[in-house]
């Protein structure tokens, strides 16, 4: 006997994806979309830490300049103070310090150079005073 193998007429191949094709993009995609929300997380936060810097910069110069246009005098005995400044919600310490310099040619006494440094936080700025003449 002779089997009849019948192949049918209009039979097509659907070109589709299979699962595991599918799986692997969601799984990249998936990947893609979380360094996307990381990097989007930081560029949000970045503004807020440069804000917040650049406050506790305008303070360590508001400071050094209120020291600067003290009189000479005042610094005598002067060694230093320290005490908390409030930046945005956030308590900075905040110490400036008064040394005594010898003229850098040698010339002069003690007490015609001064270093004064202002320090808030992690920021901090030096400035040398001379007694005016």
């Amino acid at each position: 006997m002779n089997a009849i193998q019948l192949k049918p007429a209009n039979r097509r191949r659907f070109v589709a994806f299979t699962l595991i094709e599918a799986m692997v993009l969601l799984v990249v995609l998936g990947i893609v979309g979380l360094g996307a929300g990381v990097g989007l997380q930081s560029t949000v936060r970045t503004p807020h830490a440069v804000d917040n810097i650049l406050a506790i910069n305008a303070a360590v110069v508001t400071a050094m300049e209120q020291m600067r246009a003290s009189a000479m005098s005042n610094f005598s005995g002067l060694a230093g103070y320290s005490d908390n400044v409030t930046i945005n919600g956030v308590s900075y310490a905040r110490t400036v310090t008064v040394a005594a310099l010898t003229a850098p040619d040698g010339s002069g006494s003690v007490t015609d150079y001064k270093q004064i440094t202002v320090q808030i936080g992690t920021q901090s700025m030096v400035c040398i005073v001379t007694q005016p003449s």
